[in-house]
């Protein structure tokens, strides 16, 4: 005789078991994601020796050389100047984020303006290439976020904008610190 049938049933409960604790870890990042301040900061730095600061600046201000995201199959797409300034797209696994320079001091300082078309996120990033004391080359990022109210997501990113720190900085400063030194 076959113990296939009880098999079956331990295995369907199992799955039910699993199902419910996934669907329990769902509504629980949601619900404390929706606890979250709607803001969020971070900021991020690195110091170089070995790269001047006009070919970090060379790099941030070229989205096509150097753009957001760290997926090659990023695509940027220029967008029309707003306000005498530069505004690009950059489609990210499907998702499309827009970006616009609203300040720029040429080989010190970019304001950039980021918006998911996707979700509820949006971001500035204000962008501060130096030259210290020492003669190395400094760059820091500074972060000021929101994720709006109003869709089913917005648990979901502000509970990822807390866990991650923010929309990645410090990884756009590393991709710059590698896309610099191999020039």
């Amino acid at each position: 005789m076959s113990n296939k049938p009880q098999q079956d049933r331990v295995i369907g409960k199992w799955l039910i078991r699993a199902a419910i604790v996934l669907a329990f870890v769902v509504v629980l990042v949601i619900g404390v994601g929706m606890l979250l301040p709607a803001t969020f900061q971070s900021s991020a730095m690195i110091a170089v020796t070995d790269v001047t600061p006009q070919q970090f600046w060379a790099l941030i201000s070229d989205p096509q050389r150097c753009h957001l995201s760290s997926d090659p199959s990023c695509v940027v797409i220029p967008l029309p100047d707003v306000d005498g300034m530069p505004a690009w797209q950059e489609q990210i696994r499907g998702a499309l984020i827009d970006v616009r320079v609203i300040e720029q001091t040429p080989g010190q300082r970019i304001v950039w303006d980021l918006a998911d078309r996707s979700g509820p996120l949006s971001t500035r990033w204000t962008l501060t290439v130096q030259t210290t004391a020492t003669g190395s080359t400094m760059v820091s990022i500074e972060e000021a976020g929101a994720v709006a109210s109003g869709s089913w997501d917005t648990g979901v990113y502000r509970f990822l904008m807390f866990a991650v720190g923010g929309w990645g900085p410090e990884d756009y400063l590393k991709r710059l610190q590698v896309a610099a030194s191999s020039r």
